[in-house]
């Protein structure tokens, strides 16, 4: 879930900011900011409006999902599933506020 959610917002982030809104640059740290909970606003009212099919698709990979965890366990030398999970979300919220702070840099 952490996976699908975070690749749906960075992937839905990156279509409005970049393609659907036309944001444009030299907005300054502040404008570009204030442009972001903007963007952010319309990505939250999508993913609600998504929930139920995006759900049922992370029920069908829930299977997948546990097979590569288990082999990430078995690759990183890991303990347990939680620590597999761990890491999937550090690397997952690394990539989505790296992406989200760099376009925002790049605007400001």
């Amino acid at each position: 879930m952490v996976i699908c959610n975070s690749l749906y917002y960075t992937v839905s982030f990156l279509v409005l900011w970049l393609g659907v809104l036309h944001m444009p640059k030299g907005l300054g740290l502040a404008g570009a900011g204030r442009r972001f909970l903007e963007v952010f606003g319309v990505m939250y009212v999508g993913s609600q409006a998504s929930k139920l099919p995006r759900a049922a698709g992370m029920l069908m990979l829930a299977p997948l999902v546990g097979r590569v965890m288990e082999a990430l366990q078995t690759a990183l030398h890991l303990q347990s599933s939680q620590a597999v999970f761990n890491v999937i979300l550090a690397v997952c919220s690394t990539a989505a506020f790296g992406t989200y702070g760099c376009i925002i840099l790049a605007w400001a």
